[in-house]
């Protein structure tokens, strides 16, 4: 899913308003496509997330800065 530009920290604040008082927001995508990795990481921060845990696969292989794929697991 893309979103239309500027508007990455208002969905994410969104998000977090449809769960549970800390409950988690897991969210995987490519890196080296729409948004990188450092941009996200803004915009969740911004939203008020926190970064709990972040994999390099679904399957949860351990994170490596040459992945090509991110699963962050937010809270």
């Amino acid at each position: 899913m893309v979103f239309r530009p500027d508007t990455e920290t208002q969905v994410l604040s969104r998000l977090r308003d449809c769960l549970v008082p800390d409950g988690p927001l897991v969210v995987g995508f490519h890196t080296d496509r729409h948004l990188s990795l450092t941009d996200f990481d803004q915009y969740a921060a911004a939203a008020g997330w926190r970064l709990e845990h972040r994999f390099a696969t679904w399957d949860l292989k351990a994170w490596h800065q040459d992945a090509d794929f991110a699963v962050s697991v937010l809270r």
